[in-house]
């Protein structure tokens, strides 16, 4: 898959982290990184949740003082 910018996207499944922070630091030092994904060093403000027949958005930073 690629972004419309010509960013490749590469998805993985099944993937097992013993420290995600480190593993997101990491890999955000390679050259031609844009972005991991995987919020372990900083967690998303928002969460858009969808089922088959519903679509949640989730503030996730409304709790935090």
């Amino acid at each position: 898959m690629v972004t419309d910018n010509g960013n490749a996207i590469l998805d993985v499944h099944n993937l097992r982290l013993d420290d995600p922070a480190a593993f997101e630091s990491a890999v955000n030092q390679i050259a031609g990184v844009v972005t991991v994904g995987l919020f372990a060093l900083r967690r998303a403000d928002v969460l858009i949740v969808a089922g088959d027949d519903y679509v949640k958005t989730l503030n996730c930073r409304a709790s935090e003082p």
